[in-house]
């Protein structure tokens, strides 16, 4: 039972129980264990903001789960094309310029994956452009409203 007298009402703890007590005014063992309504409101208010940000952080982690993971899983995908990509160059003796696309699906997500191949920039001292190509392998994928990218580059001998 909550009883007020005056403006003042209190809850007295006792172990995991409250009770409301009146404030007499006069000090006891007990009012000394008391906090007021406001003081209660104060606490729960704090417990709340907390409590958002702990919410917060964990819906953050949660996303950066799912972006990782995918990431993950499409590891494989580079390496095998960049392995491919290797392996034809050095049966080739060398790799051709030029560019390709396509696209696959991964868990119902769609990944779309574009390879440039081109000869790399001069140099002031060094002109390496007729000999070597700069192979790139980009993979993009829609993630919620953002757009994610995968980027993985190598050299390659130049087929001449």
């Amino acid at each position: 039972m909550i009883s007020v007298i005056g403006n003042k009402l209190r809850f007295l703890a006792f172990g995991s129980r409250f009770s409301a007590m009146p404030d007499t005014g006069r000090r006891t063992a007990n009012a000394e264990l008391s906090f007021t309504f406001v003081e209660l409101m104060v606490a729960v208010v704090i417990l709340s903001v907390g409590l958002i940000f702990i919410i917060e952080g964990f819906i953050v982690a949660a996303g950066a789960m799912n972006t990782s993971s995918v990431r993950i899983q499409l590891v494989p995908f580079l390496e095998s094309k960049m392995y491919e990509l290797e392996l034809s160059a050095q049966e080739n003796n060398g790799i051709e310029r030029g560019a390709s696309e396509g696209e696959f699906l991964l868990d119902s997500r769609s990944v779309s994956w574009g390879l440039e191949i081109f000869g790399v920039e001069k140099e002031e001292d060094l002109d390496l452009s007729d000999d070597l190509n700069e192979v790139r392998l980009n993979v993009n994928w829609q993630e919620k409203n953002f757009a994610r990218k995968i980027q993985v580059l190598t050299y390659l001998k130049n087929k001449k």
